[in-house]
Order: C-alpha cells, then structure tokens, then sequence
C-alpha cells in the first residue's frame, strides 16, 4: 500500500490538540462555576468551594492524558506508514529476484524439501558436500530412483573425499585436539596409512563413502547421475521443477558452535525459477559448471576410495605444510576472545633441497644459569644445520639440528638466544627461480645476517624465528663483529 494523503506534521497536530483542550478547560470552569453559584443560593458555600477545585484537576487530568495520547496516535501512524514504505520497497526487491522466502535454516526448510521432491516432475538436481545434514542422500535414494523411472532430470553433485579441498574441509569442521591428530600422522608412503587413519572417521570422508556404496547399488542409470568435484565446497543448492533451494557455505560458526559440520548453518533461500531473473539465470549457470566441471563420476569414485589410502598420502606430501598451517592459525581463533594478531601471513617454503647452515657465537654461563649478555669472542663459533619451516616478508623460521661442536673448559649455552647475532649460509644453491627470488629478498640485503626474535620447542625440534638486520644496524654489526663473523 501507498499513502499519497497529506497530513499535518506531529507539532501542528499536538498545537491544535492544545488549544482546543484549553477551550475546552475554560468552558468547563465557567460551566462549573455558574451551576456553583446556581446551588450555592441553597447550600453552603464552602463545600462547593471544594468540589469546584476537585473538578478542576480531574478536568486538567483528561486534558493532559488526551494530549499526550494525541502525541502517541500521531506518532504511531508516522511508524506505521514509514515500516509499510520500507516493506514495499523490500517485496518488490524480492519479487525482482524471484526470492519468495527465506528459511532462517536448513532445518526449517526440510519439510518444504521433502514435499518439493515428492511432486517433483521435470528436474532434481542436488549439489553439496556429503548430503548428510538434514537432507540425507542415502534416505532419498529409492525416491531418485523411482523419479529418474518418471523421466525426471536428476542429477546429483558431491565433493571428492580424498581432494585437498575435502581434507581443508575436515580439518574445519573437527575439534582442535583432533585436527592436530590429523595433521600430526605419518604419512610418508602408502605403508605408513591404515585402515584406522583419524582422516577416514571423519564426516566428510564417511558421509561420501557412504553415498558411493549406496549408489552403486543401483542400475546403471543411476550410477550416470551422480558425479564428483574437487574444488573449494560454496553453496549447497536444490533445484526441483521451477524451485530453487540455495544455502552458502561458511568457514566459521558462532562461538560455542560445535564446527561439526559448518553446512547448515546459513540461511536459506528460496526463489522461483519462473521469474527468469539473473539470479536465477545465475544459479542455474552455476549448477551447470558444476555438472560438466565435475572430474569424476560414480565410476571413478569407486576406483578412487579403493586406493584411498595411496591418495591420502600423495595429498598429505603435496599439501601437508598448507594443512598443517591451517591448523595452527585455527588453534589461534578457537581460543576464546582469539583472533589473528599478525601482521604478515607466513608461508611454508616449498623449495626443494633448500637447507642452511647456521653460524652464530655461544654464550659462556655463570654458575646460577644466567647468560652473560656479551659475546665473547675467543670462543669459536658454533655451526648447525637448519631447515626452512615456513617465512614471511620480514622473517624466516628455521628448523635447527643439535649443535655438534664441543669446547673445552667453560659451559656453554649452545643454542642461540633472542637478540643474538646469527649468520646464514645456503649449502647448495637449488637451481630455482623461487630460490633466487627468496634470496634476492631475504638474505641478499644484510648477507645473511640475522638476528634472533623468537625461540621456541615443537617436539623434539627447535625452531628459531631470524629476522634480517636493517642497513644501519647491519653496517655496526658488520665492524663490531668482522674479527669473528665469517661471510
């Protein structure tokens, strides 16, 4: 509806209200006063005296609430006409797009689900993860078998369980404790994988190995219908006749959510294929890419988990730094109050063959354990190996093997400490452009000298975090130090 009438603003309205009280008011007074003086002919003055003041208050009483409830009528339908624009102006938005209604979750919308595919007639075709969540595959299967008798388009779309993409998935929608299992098992070859690999108890993976045993017990038509891809899971989507059921994926839940599964969680959104909107046009586009996109049918898939725990292993030596980085920033953002504090993302080095060896000089200790600040430079220096575990634009974390050399007399601190100066030296230059780059930008400018900002223990290993020395302080260092430092 649409309000063209015009009407006087809130101040013209209470204004008016006012002096037509106060009219009022006063023509009660005097009306109050003649019938006074009409009975005080016969009674005594003083009582009457009294019930002309209380008639006055009451009569400004009802004036003042009626003032006030004129505000309020006022107000109110200034609201009213404000809150019907604003929803006009949200139909028609939604009408443009084709969106009939919205399902706060997918939970809500289950019964319209069901019933859409009980009176399907032309098309069904499903897109999702592992189609566990509310709607489950393996329940409607029979219903999609007998619809694909009917002449029915069906079409189903489902994530590959053993693509990087799946394991990026598990590794979200798991605990902590149990993603770190995960990435924490050895999986440097096919031997080392079991039947009981945490990976293959997790929903992702059971939820789709399951759809695959289901289906491949029907004819051969119905094994054509379904078909696999390998790229990042976005939306869960139903198509049925000239109905489209859409729900985006999400990364993250609310706090105090278990993330088991991350799915559901979204709104979802129904709209009428009917309107031929661009969305619609869109979506229908999308589940088409998807369809002639997929890498892998039910024929495959099953060939695919047969050799499931080969694949799982290439996955895990191909990608294991990525999950294993992704599992630590998780373990920063699931903390309550968390959240990421860096400046600059680190990256797992992925050059081959790329190892330094590490040079800086030990710290003699007192007695009570306390290192002695200065570098004392007859001592010689120690010298260890180290790996590159991941870098950033401004640092690099090594991964550093136990120092071997042994100095007579006093104890020594072998490992170096935060602020110490340390020296970088590349064993075998790999004949990379990515080593030349990395080398360019981080140990070309200070000639691989580092200085030391963090330490810490991973296991059995030590990791130190070296920072490349500006040119000021590289230029003090490089005098203070040329008796000692070998470059």
């Amino acid at each position: 509806m649409s309000y063209k009438k015009s009407r006087l603003s809130v101040p013209v309205t209470i204004a008016i209200t006012g002096l037509f009280l106060l009219a009022l008011f006063f023509l009660s007074s005097s009306l109050i006063g003649t019938v006074v003086e009409t009975i005080n002919s016969f009674k005594d003055k003083g009582w009457f005296k009294v019930l002309d003041h209380i008639l006055t208050a009451v009569v400004g009483a009802i004036a003042f609430h009626f003032i006030i409830w004129r505000w309020n009528l006022a107000s109110n339908r200034i609201l009213v006409e404000d809150t019907a624009k604003h929803l006009n102006e949200l139909v028609a938005e939604a009408s443009s797009i084709g969106l009939t209604k919205i399902y706060p979750s997918r939970c809500k919308a289950g019964t319209d689900l069901y019933a859409a595919l009980e009176t399907a007639k032309k098309r069904i075709w499903l897109s999702g993860i592992g189609m566990s969540e509310v709607f489950k595959l393996t329940e409607k299967a029979d219903l999609l078998q007998s619809k694909l008798r009917d002449n029915v388009d069906v079409r189903i779309i489902l994530l590959n369980p053993l693509s990087k993409e799946a394991v990026s998935r598990t590794l979200l929608e798991s605990s902590q404790s149990v993603a770190e299992i995960i990435v924490g098992t050895t999986r440097q070859c096919k031997r080392d994988v079991m039947d009981n690999d945490p990976f293959f108890s997790q929903q992702v993976f059971c939820d789709s190995s399951k759809n695959v045993r289901v289906l491949d017990r029907y004819n051969d038509e119905m094994k054509l219908r379904a078909r696999f891809y390998s790229h990042t899971p976005d939306a869960w989507m139903l198509i049925v006749d000239d109905v489209i059921y859409y729900q985006s994926y999400t990364n993250g839940c609310p706090e105090g959510i278990d993330p088991k599964s991350l799915g559901p969680l979204m709104p979802v959104f129904r709209y009428d294929a009917t309107t031929n909107s661009p969305n619609v046009q869109t979506m229908e586009s999308h589940f088409e890419q998807e369809w002639t996109n997929a890498q892998a049918d039910l024929f495959h898939m099953v060939g695919i988990l047969e050799d499931k725990k080969k694949l799982l292993q290439i996955n895990f030596n191909e990608n294991g730094c990525d999950f294993k980085n992704m599992v630590g920033a998780q373990r920063i953002i699931r903390k309550p109050g968390g959240h990421d504090r860096r400046k600059r993302v680190r990256r797992s080095c992925q050059i081959p063959k790329l190892e330094f060896t590490v040079e800086w000089m030990p710290h003699h200790e007192r007695n009570n354990g306390k290192a002695i600040a200065s570098i004392l430079k007859s001592s010689e220096a120690v010298m260890a190996k180290a790996k590159v575990v991941d870098f950033s634009s401004c640092s690099i974390a090594l991964q550093l093997e136990q120092p071997k050399q042994e100095v007579a007399g006093a104890k020594i601190r072998w490992l170096p400490v935060r602020n110490q100066t340390v020296t970088l030296r590349v064993d075998e230059e790999p004949n990379s452009n990515a080593f030349r780059w990395f080398n360019k930008q981080l140990l070309q400018p200070t000639k691989g000298v580092m200085k030391v900002i963090y330490i810490r223990k991973r296991n059995n290993d030590t990791i130190i975090v070296l920072k490349p020395l500006e040119a000021l302080t590289m230029r003090r260092i490089l005098k203070e130090a040329s008796s000692y430092l070998s470059f």
